[in-house]
């Protein structure tokens, strides 16, 4: 049951109903409603998603004042690409590659790019060697000696 409680607290879900002490079940974006009651909570996603939908577009101070959620968790979302900063503001995030600044996210588009090709480019490596390894009874390099003769009889 610890376990359950600790992930329970990374984005501050509601595991208990407020109102009741039901069980809070998970309905999506954020949203949850107690199988007893009905009663609506939400977790700091959900507050921070709820707010800037009857808000519309402000700063992340004024998010974490109002919804109670921290701007240390507000942040890692933006950073997580659960929101975007919108793209009349002054404050950007930068890129942790290249330094250049960026919406969302902790990498830009042209970073993002490059290191998915390097993963593909290792993986197809990989299995290359793999091949390579299990590959028994076949010459890695033609037999200089060979002149197209059967190397082996029945």
């Amino acid at each position: 049951m610890d376990d359950f409680n600790r992930i329970s607290d990374l984005d501050n879900r509601p595991l208990v109903c407020e109102v009741c002490g039901g069980v809070m079940i998970f309905e999506g974006v954020g949203e949850y409603h107690c199988e007893k009651c009905m009663h609506l909570q939400y977790d700091d996603y959900g507050k921070v998603r709820r707010y800037l939908e009857m808000n519309g577009v402000t700063n992340m101070a004024l998010i974490a004042e109002n919804t109670g959620v921290d701007l240390k968790v507000i942040r890692k979302m933006v950073k997580e690409s659960r929101f975007t900063i919108a793209a009349d503001s002054k404050t950007f995030l930068t890129c942790e590659r290249c330094g250049c600044t960026i919406a969302s996210g902790s990498l830009c588009r042209r970073c993002e790019e490059f290191l998915h090709k390097r993963v593909e480019e290792e993986e197809r490596e990989k299995r290359h060697q793999k091949q390579t390894e299990n590959m028994q009874g076949f010459e890695r390099t033609p037999n200089r000696h060979s002149k197209g003769e059967r190397r082996f009889e029945r």
